[in-house]
C-alpha cells in the first residue's frame, strides 16, 4: 500500500510538473490517446469486410460500399491526424523548450560553489533526459494508456477465436517482460557512463569550435592535440558501448526466437481455421493482425511499466537533485534588511574556509575589519587566499567557521537579493557578453542615460565609445553580430570597472582585475575608481603594491592567514615582509623604465 502510494505521489507530480511547463500538452495527450486507440481498429475489421465479398460473390454494390466506407474512413483518418500532428507539433515544441530551459536556468540559480560539483552536472545531465514533460506525457502516459486499451481491444477479438490463445501469447509475453526488465536494467546501470562521456564530448567540442580558445589553439598548433582528445573520448564511449551490447545481444537473441515462436504457432492456427471454414477469409486477416497487435500492445504496455520503474527512480533523483541545488538563502531568507544609505562596516570574525571536497583550510581564522567608508588593500603571493576571501565577501560561498558581519549583522541574516545590490565588484576573471556595450554595463539594471555616460567617462572609456561605429550599440564580439568588436584587455577591464560603478553599491571591490594593464595604467585605474566611488566602503586585492598606497590600511596575506597589517608608512618601517615586496616591485619598475 506504501509503495502505491509513493508511486501515486510520484504521477501525481509529473502531471503537476508537465502542466507547468504546458497545459496544452496535456489536453492534446487525450486527443492523441483517442486518435491512435481507435485508428488501428477500424483500419483493421473495415478490410474484413471487403475481402469476405470478394471471397463469397457479395453483390458488387456491397463491395463499392465497404470499399468506400475503409476509403472515408481511412482518409478522415489521415486529415485528422495531419491537423492533430500540426498542432500539437508546435505545442510539443514550445514546451520542449520550456522544459530545456528550466534545467539550463538550474546552473543560473543554484548556489556558486554547486557549478563546481562534478556529481550535480552529471545528476543534471542525466535528470534532464529522462524527466520532462514531453518525455512523460507522450512516452509514458499517452503509449501505457494507448497500449492498454488496444490489449483489452485485441484480447476481445482474440477470446472469441480461442480463450487457450490469449493465455499461450501471455506465456511469450511474460517471457518479453522478464527480458525487457534486464534490459532497462543494464540501461539504467548505463547511464551514469553515458552522462559521463557526454559532458566530455561537450566540452571538447566547445573547445573545438570557440572562439575563445581559437587563437590559443592556433597559435600553439593545438588542433591535433584537440582532435586526438576527442578521440579518446569517442573511442573509450564507443568501448564502453560495446560492451552494453554484447550484455543486450543474448536478450535479443531470445527475444527474436520468442517472436517466431508467436507468428508460427498463430500463423499455422489461423490457416487451419480458415481451410477447415471455421473463420472467414477475411476474419483470418482479422485474427492474424489482432493476435500481431495484441502481443505488441501488451509487450509495450509491460516494457513501459519496467521502463517507468526506472522514470521513477529517476523522479526521485530529479527530487533530491532539486533540494540539493536550492540556493542555501532560498528557504532561509532573513526579513533583515541592509542599511543603504551610508557605507557600511565590514568585519570578518575568526573565519575559516575550505573549498568542498577538500581536506585543508586556505583561510585560517581571519579576523579584519574595515570601518564604515574606508580604504583595505589586500595583498600577497598568488595562492594566499586574497580572492577566496572576496568570495566570503561576496557569498558565493558560506564560511566553514566564524562569521561576516555587515554594520554588526552577520550576513547571512541579510536578505539575499538585497545584499546583493550593495556590492559592486570588478572581478579578476570577469567576463564581457556577446551583447552591446550599454547592456554589458547597465545589464538588467533600469536604463539611466545620464548615469551611464558618466560612468563610462569616469573609468576613461569615452574615447574609445565615441570612435565605435554604432556607439552604445556596438556589439562585443562577433558571435551574433559581423560588426561587433573586441576589447583589448585593458578597455574590457575599464568596461567592468564601469558595469560596477554603474550598480552604485555601498562596498566597492576590485579583485585584481588590472593583470592586462601596465603598472601606470593600473594605478591610474585604481586611484580614478577610489575618486569616483567616494564615500563607499572599498576592498582592493592586488599583488601589485603601487595600488596600496592610498589605502588607509593594508593586510597582507600568506598561507592562508594575516601575516602584516597596518597602513603603508607602518609596513615600510616593519621592515617585514610588505616592505620586502614593495622594494622588489619599486626596484623591477625602475629597471623597466630605465630610471
Amino acid at each position: 500500500m506504501k509503495r502505491i502510494k509513493l508511486l501515486l505521489n510520484k504521477i501525481r507530480f509529473m502531471f503537476t510538473y508537465s502542466w507547468k511547463m504546458g497545459p496544452a500538452n496535456l489536453i492534446c495527450a487525450f486527443f492523441q490517446i483517442i486518435i491512435d486507440t481507435a485508428e488501428p481498429f477500424l483500419l483493421l475489421m473495415l478490410p474484413k469486410y471487403i475481402i469476405d465479398a470478394l471471397v463469397y460473390g457479395a453483390p458488387w454494390s456491397k463491395v463499392l460500399f465497404h470499399t468506400l466506407l475503409y476509403i472515408g474512413v481511412f482518409a478522415l483518418s489521415k486529415i485528422t491526424r495531419l491537423i492533430y500532428n500540426s498542432v500539437s507539433a508546435h505545442i510539443v515544441n514550445g514546451c520542449d523548450i520550456k522544459n530545456s530551459l528550466n534545467y539550463f536556468s538550474d546552473y543560473l540559480y543554484m548556489d556558486y560553489q554547486n557549478l563546481e560539483s562534478d556529481d550535480l552536472r552529471n545528476t543534471n545531465n542525466r535528470v534532464s533526459t529522462t524527466v520532462r514533460a514531453n518525455t512523460f506525457v507522450y512516452e509514458i502516459f499517452v503509449q501505457t494508456i494507448t497500449n492498454f486499451l488496444k490489449f483489452i481491444g485485441y484480447s476481445y477479438i482474440i477470446a472469441s477465436l480461442h480463450p487457450l490463445l490469449i493465455i499461450f501469447l501471455l506465456g511469450l509475453v511474460l517471457i518479453n517482460s522478464l527480458l525487457s526488465k534486464k534490459s532497462e536494467k543494464i540501461n539504467y546501470e548505463f547511464e551514469p557512463v553515458t552522462a559521463r562521456f557526454s559532458r566530455k564530448q561537450s566540452y571538447l567540442f566547445g573547445t573545438m569550435i570557440g572562439f575563445d580558445w581559437a587563437k590559443e589553439v592556433r597559435i600553439n598548433k593545438a588542433e591535433e592535440w584537440l582532435r586526438e582528445k576527442h578521440g579518446n573520448v569517442c573511442r573509450e564511449y564507443m568501448s564502453e558501448n560495446m560492451k552494453l551490447q554484447k550484455k543486450h545481444l543474448p536478450l535479443n537473441v531470445i527475444s527474436s526466437i520468442v517472436s517466431f515462436a508467436e507468428t508460427f504457432v498463430t500463423y499455422v492456427y489461423c490457416a487451419l481455421m480458415a481451410i477447415t471454414g471455421s473463420i472467414t477469409i477475411g476474419s483470418f486477416s482479422v485474427y492474424v493482425g489482432a493476435i500481431a497487435n495484441f502481443s505488441s500492445s501488451l509487450n509495450a504496455v509491460v516494457q513501459s511499466f519496467v521502463h517507468n520503474s526506472y522514470v521513477m527512480k529517476r523522479i526521485d533523483e530529479y527530487q533530491d537533485y532539486r533540494n540539493r541545488i536550492k540556493p542555501f538563502h532560498e528557504s532561509t531568507d532573513p526579513e533583515t534588511s541592509p542599511a543603504l544609505d551610508s557605507a557600511p562596516s565590514i568585519e570578518f570574525v575568526n573565519v575559516s574556509f575550505r573549498y568542498p571536497n577538500t581536506d585543508f583550510d586556505v583561510l585560517k581564522n581571519i579576523s579584519l575589519k574595515i570601518e564604515a567608508g574606508k580604504r583595505l588593500a589586500i595583498v600577497g603571493y598568488n595562492g594566499a587566499g586574497k580572492t577566496t576571501l572576496i568570495k566570503l565577501l561576496c557569498r558565493l560561498y558560506e564560511p566553514t567557521e566564524g562569521e561576516i558581519l555587515y554594520n554588526g549583522i552577520n550576513i547571512k541574516n541579510i536578505r539575499y537579493k538585497e545584499y546583493m545590490d550593495i556590492l559592486s565588484v570588478v572581478l579578476q576573471d570577469f567576463k564581457l557578453f556577446a551583447f552591446p556595450v550599454w547592456e554589458n554595463i547597465v545589464l538588467n539594471r533600469q536604463m539611466d542615460k545620464e548615469h551611464l555616460e558618466y560612468c563610462i567617462d569616469k573609468c576613461g572609456l569615452m574615447n574609445k565609445i565615441n570612435s565605435l561605429p554604432k556607439g552604445l550599440e556596438t556589439s562585443i564580439g562577433r558571435e551574433f553580430d559581423e560588426e561587433g568588436i573586441e576589447f583589448s584587455g585593458g578597455e574590457g577591464q575599464k568596461l567592468a570597472s564601469a558595469r560596477a560603478l554603474y550598480k552604485k553599491g555601498k562596498i566597492s571591490i576590485m579583485d585584481e582585475p588590472t593583470s592586462a594593464l601596465d603598472p601606470i595604467a593600473e594605478y591610474e585605474l585604481y586611484n580614478r575608481f577610489d575618486q569616483i566611488i567616494m564615500n563607499n566602503t572599498a576592498l582592493y586585492v592586488s599583488h601589485r603594491l603601487a595600488s596600496a598606497k592610498f589605502c588607509d590600511r593594508i593586510a597582507v596575506f600568506a598561507g592562508g592567514r594575516i601575516i602584516e597589517e597596518g597602513t603603508h608608512d607602518e609596513l615600510i618601517g616593519r621592515n617585514g615582509v610588505y616592505c620586502e615586496m614593495f622594494n622588489k616591485q619599486a626596484e623591477y619598475y625602475r629597471e623597466e623604465t630605465g630610471k
